[in-house]
C-alpha cells in the first residue's frame, strides 16, 4: 500500500486510496478524490516487484476524467443506475447460480459492480454510463480478499 499511497502523491495529491483487492498476482487499488470522495480510477500494483500500472479496460477506455480513451464524454452519464443494474444482473445471470452483483459505485464515465460469488466479492464488472454495454474485468482472476481504506 505504500507504493500505492506514494504514486498518488506524485500524480495527483488530491487522491486518497479508498479500497484495496487482493488478486494472485496483482494489488487492485482504488483511488477516489480526496475533496470530493468521488471515485477516480484504478491501478494494479504486481507483488512480485511492485511495478504500478493503471488498471486495463473501462478504467482507461472509458474513464471521462482520468482515463486516456475517453471520446470526450464529459458530461453526466446518460445510462440510469437501474437501467446499468439491470445490464449487470442479466449478464451475470447468463454466468451460471450463485452469482450476483453487489451496489454500483459511479465512477467517472461508468458504473463500476462487485461480482458476488457466496456472497463475497469475485470480480468487477463495469456498465458504461452513456451505452449501457457490460464489462467483465476477469483478467486479475477471482479476488482473494478486500479492504476497505479509512
Amino acid at each position: 500500500m505504500a507504493i500505492a499511497k506514494a504514486y498518488a502523491e506524485k500524480i495527483n495529491q488530491d487522491l486518497v486510496i479508498s479500497r484495496l483487492h487482493e488478486f494472485s498476482n496483482v494489488y487492485g487499488v482504488e483511488f477516489k478524490e480526496g475533496k470530493t470522495g468521488a471515485k477516480a480510477y484504478e491501478v494494479m500494483v504486481f507483488k512480485n516487484g511492485g511495478e504500478i500500472i493503471t488498471d486495463m479496460g473501462p478504467n482507461i477506455m472509458w474513464n471521462t476524467k482520468y482515463g486516456h480513451m475517453n471520446w470526450g464524454n464529459d458530461g453526466a452519464v446518460t445510462v440510469s443506475e437501474e437501467q446499468a443494474a439491470k445490464n449487470a444482473q442479466e449478464f451475470v445471470t447468463k454466468m451460471g447460480e450463485g452469482y450476483s452483483i453487489g451496489k454500483p459505485e459511479l465512477a467517472p464515465g461508468y458504473y463500476e459492480f462487485m461480482v458476488q460469488k457466496g456472497g463475497k466479492d469475485y470480480m468487477e464488472l463495469n456498465v458504461n454510463g452513456y451505452t449501457g454495454q457490460v464489462w467483465l474485468q476477469n483478467w486479475q482472476g477471482p479476488i482473494i480478499q478486500s479492504f476497505d481504506v479509512k
